[in-house]
């Protein structure tokens, strides 16, 4: 009698853990659509495919993002390269002012020509959209982006 009640015990764990297993199986396959993506512009591509655009519109806005990120890739790596030399300057035991304020300017400059670069991409794609294209685009993009600060925010207690 007693080993029956033990048996019964175990076969309720056992099933009890297998559904557990099971469908957190199934919530973690909910986000592979998510994980499919191999960057932030293969999900790009995929909005701009779903909100209508023709072939020619495609190819338009598929050039200037190609043209943009070379552009931006130079950008970011001058960038980078100055910030170090900014840091690097500033731990030096006699501080020259006048070349930390060279390297600020450049630093500055640097991302000006950035936010230049994002203002006209965003013109040239209003060029190449009808309103409603640009606006559903907006609205996917800006969703995405509001997901993202919501992960980001730190945690206050």
């Amino acid at each position: 009698m007693k080993n029956g009640k033990i048996l019964i015990k175990i076969f309720i764990i056992v099933v009890m853990t297998g559904v557990s297993l099971l469908s957190y199986a199934e919530s973690s396959n909910k986000w592979q659509d998510k994980d499919k993506y191999k960057s932030r512009g293969d999900f790009i591509d995929k909005i701009i495919k779903d909100i209508g655009l023709t072939p020619e519109q495609y190819d338009k806005i598929k050039f200037q993002s190609m043209e943009q990120k070379n552009i931006k890739e130079e950008l970011y790596k001058t960038l980078i390269k100055k910030r170090k030399e900014l840091k690097s300057e500033l731990v030096k035991e006699n501080i020259d002012k006048g070349v930390i304020e060279k390297i600020a300017y450049e630093i500055k400059r640097l991302q000006s020509q950035i936010i230049d670069l994002r203002i006209e991409y965003v013109l040239k794609m209003k060029d190449v959209m009808t309103t409603e294209q640009y606006n559903e685009f907006n609205k996917r993009t800006d969703n995405i982006l509001e997901g993202k600060r919501r992960k980001n925010r730190k945690k206050e207690f």
